[in-house]
């Protein structure tokens, strides 16, 4: 299914199916709003997680909800901020990549190159247990 979570337009009914019937949504969009409706999605019962890199490409982040949907992924979005400001481990995890890209003309069309190697690796430690 190729669809856009917001405006799915013909996909409507497909994008809902798939959502209700899910036992575990996985978010990789990197977009607030995206995972903002995930959050709040009140027609199913699934767990969510939402996955995405810093703006250097050097951390993943993974926003995870316990299965009981105690803690909402919105929720969750907001401890990481504060875990951002409170524990200095952090301190630069927010800095921007220098070298920049402009794709187009709007607001959020600032990206940049990031190497192969990194996205390898956080995807082996993402399936990794607990490393600290």
């Amino acid at each position: 299914m190729v669809a856009n979570v917001l405006r799915p337009g013909d996909q409507k009914e497909i994008v809902n199916v798939a959502l209700n019937e899910a036992d575990l949504i996985l978010d990789f969009s990197a977009s607030v709003p995206v995972s903002r409706y995930l959050a709040r999605r009140k027609e199913s019962v699934a767990r969510r997680a939402s996955l995405f890199f810093n703006p250097r490409g050097t951390d993943l982040v993974c926003l995870s909800e316990d299965e009981l949907r105690a803690t909402t992924l919105d929720c969750l979005e907001m401890q990481y901020y504060r875990a951002i400001v409170r524990d200095e481990r952090l301190s630069g995890h927010l800095a921007t990549n220098q070298s920049k890209t402009r794709y187009a003309r709007s607001c959020r069309d600032v990206s940049f190159s990031l190497p192969t190697h990194l996205v390898a690796f956080m995807g082996v430690l993402a399936l990794m247990p607990s490393v600290q």
